[in-house]
C-alpha cells in the first residue's frame, strides 16, 4: 500500500468536526477564575503541573491560592524542563498518586502541558503503563473507548506562550535523553476540557520568546493549511490564525503590554492547534523535532527557521500556488498583490512574496538563522532522522508508519539541501556556499 493511498485513506476516515475543542475562557484577568472552574470540574487537590521559572515568579502561586480561596486544594510539580523526558513524567505522576490528586492543571508553554498530558495517560492506566507505550497514534485511550476516556482526570489548561497551542491539541512530545530520541504521543483523550486564555499571563515575556512562539503559531497555521490532510474546517482555523498572526505578532513584540495583541495572539495559537491537531504538520516539524533531540533547539526556533527552506521546497514549481496566494491573502500582502489571481504570473508572484514574508519576520525578530553546535558533519544523522519522521521510512520512529501529510514528498537529496541551510558554518570551519 502506498504512502499516498494510506493518507488518502486517513483523510476520508476522519470526521474533524467530531474531534472535541477546549471550552476557551478569554480575557485580560480570567486567569482569576480558575478555583471556581476547577471546582465545576470536580476537582478537589489537582496537581499543578509548571515549571521552575514559572514556581520562581509566583504565577504558580497564585494559582495556588485562586483555587484555595474557592476551596480546592492543590499539589504542585513544578520541575518540568524543556523537550521533557520519560523519567519527569514518571516522577509526576508519582507525586500525583502520592498526594491522591484527582485531577490536572497545566501552566506554562509546550513542555509543561505535554508532561501533564502524559501524566495523565499514566493515571488513567493507573501506572501501570510508561510513557513509552504511549507512542504512536491512539495508545492511550483508543479511538472508540469512550467508557476509558470517561476516566481521563478533569484537565485545565493555561498556557503562559502563544505558540505551541497545546492546550486545545491531542498531541504530546517527550523526549527519551539516553536514545536521543523526541517522539509524539497523540490521543483525543489528552485535550484539555478547558483552556483559560489570559493575556495577563504573557505580557512579561521577554522579546526573543514572543517571536519564537508566535512564529511556532504560524508554522502550525501553515503546515496544516497545505496539509494533505487539510479540510474546509481546518482551513478555516489555519487562515484565522495566519491573518491574527500578520496583524499582531510584531505589535507584541515590540509592545509586550499590548493586552488586547497579546490576546489575539492566544486566540491565534489556538486556532492553529486546532487545525494543526486535525490536519496535522510537515516536514517543518520533522527537522525541528531533530534538532531539539539533539542540539536542544528550542523548538518555535527550530520551526521559525527551517520553515522558509521547507516553503521554498514546496515552491518549486507553481502546483501550490493557489494555497500559497490564500496563505499571502490571510498575512497581509493583498493590497500589494491586488490582482494575484488574474494571471498565473501573479499567482507566482504572490507565492514567492509569502515565502519572503515569512523570512523577513524571522529577521525583524532577531530568529537565529543557524543551529548553534550543528556541523556539516551532523548533516547526515539530522536529514536522515527527520525523514524519517516526515516520510515513515525506517524503524527508527513509530509516531506514524507513513509519516507526515505533506503536500509534496522530499527525498533525501532535498532534505539535506534543507539541513544544510541551518548549519553552524563558523564551527565547520568553511563559508556557506
Amino acid at each position: 500500500m502506498s504512502l499516498a493511498f494510506k493518507h488518502w485513506l486517513v483523510k476520508k476516515a476522519q470526521d474533524p468536526k467530531k474531534m472535541p475543542i477546549p471550552t476557551i475562557i478569554t480575557g485580560p484577568g480570567v486567569a482569576s477564575n480558575l478555583g471556581p472552574v476547577a471546582a465545576s470540574l470536580g476537582m478537589k487537590n489537582p496537581l499543578i503541573v509548571s515549571d521552575a521559572f514559572l514556581v520562581s515568579i509566583g504565577l504558580v502561586q497564585k494559582a495556588v491560592d485562586g483555587l484555595e480561596s474557592a476551596g480546592v486544594q492543590s499539589t504542585v510539580y513544578g520541575k518540568v524542563v524543556p523537550n521533557p523526558p520519560n523519567y519527569q513524567v514518571v516522577e509526576g505522576y508519582n507525586v500525583y498518586k502520592e498526594n491522591n490528586c484527582d485531577g490536572l492543571i497545566a501552566i506554562g508553554g509546550g513542555s509543561p502541558m505535554d508532561c501533564c498530558k502524559i501524566i495523565g495517560a499514566m493515571v488513567l492506566h493507573n501506572g501501570t503503563k510508561a510513557p513509552e507505550d504511549f507512542i504512536g497514534m491512539f495508545k492511550v485511550a483508543g479511538r472508540n473507548n469512550k467508557k476509558l476516556a470517561d476516566q481521563f482526570p478533569p484537565f485545565i489548561a493555561i498556557p503562559t506562550t502563544a505558540g505551541t497551542g497545546s492546550e486545545t491539541t491531542l498531541a504530546a512530545v517527550i523526549s527519551f535523553p539516553k536514545k536521543h530520541l523526541k517522539l509524539n504521543i497523540a490521543d483525543g483523550v489528552l485535550i484539555p476540557k478547558v483552556a483559560i486564555l489570559d493575556p495577563e499571563v504573557i505580557v512579561s515575556l521577554p522579546a526573543s520568546i514572543t517571536a519564537a512562539t508566535g512564529m511556532d503559531a504560524l508554522t502550525h497555521a501553515v503546515e496544516s493549511y497545505l496539509s494533505y490532510w487539510q479540510s474546509p474546517f481546518t482551513a478555516q482555523y489555519s487562515l484565522s490564525a495566519v491573518e491574527r498572526i500578520g496583524k499582531w505578532l510584531f505589535t507584541c513584540y515590540h509592545e509586550p503590554e499590548n493586552l488586547e495583541a497579546r490576546e489575539q495572539m492566544l486566540i491565534a495559537s489556538f486556532e492553529a492547534g486546532v487545525a494543526f491537531t486535525r490536519a496535522n504538520v510537515g516536514y517543518v516539524h520533522a527537522v525541528a523535532h531533530t534538532l531539539g533531540a539533539y542540539f536542544h533547539t528550542p523548538h518555535g526556533v527550530g520551526n521559525a527557521m527551517v520553515m522558509p527552506y521547507v516553503l521554498d521546497f514546496y515552491i518549486e514549481d507553481d502546483r501550490m500556488d493557489d494555497r500559497f496566494c490564500e496563505l499571502a491573502l490571510a498575512i497581509g500582502l493583498g493590497s500589494e498583490h491586488p490582482n494575484a489571481y488574474a494571471s498565473k504570473e501573479g499567482k507566482r508572484a504572490m507565492t514567492i512574496a509569502f515565502v519572503a514574508k515569512v523570512r523577513s519576520m524571522n529577521a525583524a525578530m532577531a530568529i537565529p538563522t543557524f543551529v548553534e553546535g550543528m556541523t556539516l558533519n551532523d548533516v547526515d544523522r539530522v536529514a536522515t532522522r527527520a525523514l524519517e519522521e516526515g516520510n515513515g521510512e525506517g524503524k527508527t520512529f513509530n509516531i506514524m508508519d507513513f509519516g507526515y501529510p505533506c503536500p509534496k514528498t522530499m527525498t533525501m537529496m532535498d532534505m539535506d539541501k534543507v539541513c544544510r541551510s541551518i548549519v553552524d558554518m563558523e564551527k565547520s570551519n568553511v563559508s556557506k556556499m
